[in-house]
């Protein structure tokens, strides 16, 4: 997709990086990239348990589920613990309940089968007598920050036929267990009327209705499920920065892309919320008059929110022409502006922001930031990142350590029990043939690089081979490395001030290799 000449780019699938990095600042367009981190199952389950391993308590809101087929032999040790509990299975990258099953045993699940495996909410909360779930729209509007606000009315969509618990006879029943519009409209059963408060197809303000009526509290269960719409985005927010910042690194407004995201929650019978998925293309088709006016206020409310301001395009094109005429490129510019200017202007255009959309938010309402509970999200913020910065730490690690000061000489006798100091977790630290008690050749080929990224190594000398080789490219600011099988000794030679040529092989005499 070319820039173009527009303001406002909707697409129906994800968007890739190269779209969101030829933007222009005034641009908006409804996807942020790398939002599949949720919008795909599996994803989603990575990221929930990794945080859910931190705050256990938190993050319960997400039936235990198993990835396959990388979980499947875990997945089959839990079904044959005799629980008699039942399962449902989701395939990767389907939609609209297709493919979608139940079952107590792993017959039939395949140890190729890409899907996800899920306990299943036996004691869902019902509603005369039929099982439903809730769609949830949020609207992400920002990453770095992250700004998300919530839309106050909603879907309910509810199952065709009676619930009871699964058993032998019903187990097949997908009228009765899955909820899927898509799936229970083709039923016989299937009702709906222009009245929101009844049928299979229902607005969020008649089941608050219900709940209160029935001696529950919707206004509880309401924070309830815009805490889990905030963790859930806490989660995954440094993946969405990231990918961000790749694409547009100087942006400043935090608005060049925006979300509508659809949060599938089911009630338990205890009104216990549960997420089952996040959609990134929620469907905007219109069947019934509720539908109608839902998604025409939604879509409505956003684009409000988005201020396509004529003005932005027009300083932009001006600050263009300028450019082109004093022949300046982007850096110049904005390295004229020091760190201080650059913070300042920041926070003078979410203060604008901020007024305007508080002003202007309609059905929505902003649930973060949010000043009364910023605290608690912060530390999963702080975690979340800081499991991120490890992550890509390892790969800095060499860039980082060129600017560290160093001794002329270090002799290390052993360098196997320093690098398994480090990595104590890893294989690739072990010797060779007890006979020779020397290092295999697929040791130095191979896995002595690994040893060496710990040392930020560059240079290596096999001299177990008959020909010596170097097995890693060479950088010249960098510290000389020598490993020398036979003796097990690293020679460490600091970074001089004139620049280090390569370690050649050393030859005898009598050889007949040429250098």
């Amino acid at each position: 997709m070319s820039v173009g000449d527009w303001d406002l780019c909707w697409m129906d699938s994800g968007v890739t990086q190269e779209i969101v990095t030829r933007m222009r600042s005034y641009q908006k367009i409804n996807h942020f990239p790398g939002m599949s981190c949720l919008s795909k199952k599996n994803h989603l389950e990575r990221n929930l348990a990794k945080m859910a391993k931190m705050f256990e308590s938190e993050y319960s809101f997400f039936p235990r589920t198993w990835v396959l087929p990388s979980d499947w032999n875990k997945l089959r040790i839990e079904m044959g613990k005799g629980h008699n509990k039942t399962y449902i299975v989701k395939p990767h990258g389907l939609s609209q309940g297709s493919g979608i099953y139940l079952t107590r045993s792993m017959e039939g699940v395949g140890k190729r089968d890409r899907c996800i495996v899920q306990e299943y909410v036996a004691s869902p909360y019902l509603i005369d007598g039929l099982k439903f779930d809730l769609r949830i729209y949020a609207l992400v509007y920002g990453c770095d920050p992250l700004r998300v606000y919530f839309f106050k009315e909603g879907i309910a969509r509810f199952s065709t036929d009676k619930y009871t618990r699964p058993n032998r006879d019903n187990i097949d029943n997908k009228f009765m267990h899955l909820t899927n519009y898509a799936i229970n409209k083709t039923s016989k059963k299937f009702t709906c009327y222009s009245d929101p408060a009844v049928g299979h197809k229902r607005s969020l303000a008649s089941i608050w209705a219900f709940i209160d009526k029935h001696g529950g509290s919707s206004e509880m269960l309401i924070a309830s499920i815009q805490d889990i719409v905030v963790k859930t985005l806490c989660a995954v927010q440094p993946k969405l920065s990231r990918a961000f910042r790749s694409c547009q690194p100087t942006n400043t407004n935090n608005s060049m892309c925006f979300e509508i995201l659809g949060f599938d929650i089911l009630l338990e019978e205890n009104l216990k919320p549960w997420l089952l998925e996040v959609n990134h293309s929620p469907s905007f088709n219109v069947d019934t008059p509720f539908d109608e006016k839902l998604k025409s206020e939604l879509l409505t409310d956003t684009i409000t929110l988005l201020r396509l301001d004529p003005f932005n395009k027009l300083s932009y094109m001006e600050k263009e022409k300028e450019r082109i005429n004093s022949r300046t490129y982007m850096r110049v510019i904005r390295d004229s502006m020091g760190k201080e200017e650059r913070e300042a202007l920041i926070r003078n255009e979410m203060i604008k922001r901020d007024s305007y959309e508080l002003q202007n938010c309609g059905g929505f309402v902003r649930i973060y930031p949010d000043e009364a509970k910023n605290s608690k999200y912060q530390t999963f913020l702080e975690y979340v990142n800081a499991e991120m910065d490890q992550f890509y730490g390892i790969r800095r690690r060499s860039s980082f350590s060129r600017s560290k000061p160093y001794a002329d000489l270090q002799l290390i006798s052993n360098p196997y029990s320093m690098a398994k100091d480090k990595f104590p977790e890893n294989k690739y630290l072990e010797r060779g043939s007890s006979t020779t008690n020397k290092p295999s050749h697929h040791f130095a080929s191979d896995k002595l690089s690994k040893i060496a990224s710990i040392y930020g190594s560059k240079f290596f000398q096999d001299k177990s081979s008959k020909n010596a080789k170097i097995l890693t490219n060479a950088k010249r600011s960098m510290a000389e490395y020598r490993v020398l099988m036979g003796e097990r000794k690293v020679v460490v030679l600091r970074p001089q001030t004139t620049a280090i040529q390569p370690v050649r092989p050393a030859f005898s005499k009598n050889s007949n290799n040429e250098a």
